[in-house]
């Protein structure tokens, strides 16, 4: 199979780049998304590993490929790229082609291919970050760093399972656990009467749920979900304040996650771009009923859980 960049539009801290161009270094190939848990993740590692041997012959090209709309504009992946601080060069797939190239599947998903352009290792999801140090540095020609000095990354390990990404639009989301009386603009009204099992959104107040997100229309309304976990993120866009507790119960510093401020007493997010939202945090995979009190008009995508 011939692998290439295909389909770019915008190239973010390099020049346009081929494979067939790179032959002669150790490229890495990355595919993802500025929204996703996982990939946010990986970043750290990634930064390392490019910073550690760019200057050996090693190149890691990022392809962005937008899961939602919003991540298709070139200006949100800009932003995103300088707030996660990448310095390695950002291919803008907008369309999926070089995504479809590779017949990739997953995010983040990884390709390594050698000095002479052949493949030889691919990884989708999290983890294997020192197998990976390792393989490149192998095929860079240096010796393998021993366990004990391989780049480490902590990890947490609990005991059962954790709720898996919950989408919130009509085309892959749960069922809506309120009952509901719908309106002529395609919004519905909906009443929650706050009994909520897991795997089911909760809704009150005026929604409208289209393909892709849950988009609040009125001037107050709210979101919640049962979830089993140690964190708690939210995919949104729009402009809008939400108020955040957890089992009826505003969040406490210590557990709030970073985008979370405290203003009265309360546990407050202000929305304003299209990005991955990070509301809880704890040592603790538990089980917990979240409330997002929104105001304004603010989209949801998807939640994520750790």
């Amino acid at each position: 199979m011939a692998y290439e960049l295909t389909g770019i539009t915008d190239w973010i801290n390099s020049k346009p780049l081929t494979l067939q161009g790179l032959k002669g270094n150790v490229v890495m190939v990355d595919f993802w998304t500025y929204s996703c848990v996982n990939c946010i993740r990986t970043l750290p590692h990634l930064i390392s590993l490019y910073s550690n041997y760019k200057s050996r012959g090693f190149v890691l090209v990022g392809v962005h490929s937008p899961e939602f709309e919003f991540e298709k504009e070139a200006k949100n992946i800009k932003k995103a790229v300088k707030d996660f601080g990448i310095p390695y060069p950002v291919a803008n797939d907008p369309e999926m082609q070089t995504w479809a190239a590779f017949n990739n599947r997953y995010w983040p998903g990884h390709y390594l291919f050698d000095k002479e352009g052949r493949l030889v290792e691919t990884h989708f999801g999290e983890g294997k970050y020192a197998e990976t140090e390792n393989l490149v540095r192998r095929l860079l020609g240096l010796n393998e760093l021993p366990a004990a000095g391989t780049s480490s990354f902590l990890k947490r390990i609990f005991s059962g399972s954790v709720t898996p990404e919950t989408y919130c639009g009509s085309d892959r989301g749960p069922e809506i656990g309120s009952a509901a009386v719908c309106l002529p603009d395609a919004s519905c009204k909906y009443i929650d009467q706050d009994q909520h099992k897991p795997g089911m959104l909760y809704l009150d107040g005026n929604w409208a749920r289209e393909p892709e997100f849950l988009e609040h229309r009125g001037k107050e309304g709210w979101l919640s979900l049962v979830f089993t976990a140690s964190e708690a993120n939210l995919v949104m866009a729009g402009k809008g304040t939400i108020i955040a507790t957890i089992d009826g119960k505003a969040l406490s510093e210590t557990e709030s996650g970073e985008d979370v401020s405290f203003k009265d007493k309360k546990s407050v997010l202000a929305v304003d771009s299209p990005r991955m939202y990070r509301i809880f945090k704890s040592m603790k995979r538990e089980t917990h009923d979240l409330k997002l009190m929104v105001s304004g008009n603010v989209q949801a995508f998807a939640f994520t859980f750790g």
